[in-house]
């Protein structure tokens, strides 16, 4: 069955920032675009600890916001570690950058490809933030609702099989004594 509690607005957003200046700054530029559900994790210790909080209810969780020199933490092994958190890929996630230079740098391991990688540098524009924000927790949001999707028709197809079994049963059997009917007879 599809549920219909696909608003952004209530989403968690998971800000993993070292530096609790940057922090600060990130979170009130969240709070000022209305997100009240900010999460905060200072290194990559307390990054795994709260996703594995989400564990359960990934739904739950809108978008992370991580600092590719976040203490204690290799952005390629979170990624991994999301990837087995989310095995859909549904989590976005903005990678801060230090500056403009960092860039150029490959920073996006192979494994983060799929969780739809946004880089953005310090100093952090608002607007820019903002707008990137909001297009990832809408992102994450059509995600879950073709994840739903499919749960809901590979469930109709699994019932479907199951009807379609029992009819061929029944095409082959007497529905009253569970014997083959005359026709399956004939063709034996």
């Amino acid at each position: 069955m599809i549920r219909n509690d696909h608003s952004i607005e209530g989403k968690a957003i998971l800000v993993a920032e070292g530096d609790e200046s940057s922090y600060r700054e990130i979170n009130s530029i969240l709070l000022a675009s209305g997100y009240k559900n900010i999460l905060w994790a200072r290194d990559g210790g307390q990054l795994l600890e709260i996703l594995r909080g989400f564990y359960s209810q990934l739904g739950e969780l809108g978008l992370i916001i991580l600092n590719h020199k976040l203490p204690n933490c290799e952005v390629q092994n979170i990624c991994q570690s999301i990837n087995r958190f989310d095995e859909n890929s549904r989590i976005p996630v903005i990678i801060t950058l230090e500056s403009k230079a960092d860039l150029e740098l490959p920073i996006i391991p192979s494994e983060c490809k799929n969780n739809a990688i946004e880089l953005i540098s310090k100093p952090i524009n608002k607007s820019e933030m903002d707008s990137l924000v909001h297009l990832c927790l809408l992102l994450k949001r059509e995600r879950d609702i073709r994840r739903e999707h499919e749960e809901s028709l590979i469930d109709e197809l699994s019932e479907r099989k199951v009807m379609e079994a029992r009819l061929k049963y029944l095409i082959s059997h007497d529905e009253l004594t569970g014997l083959a009917n005359h026709r399956s007879l004939e063709k034996s």
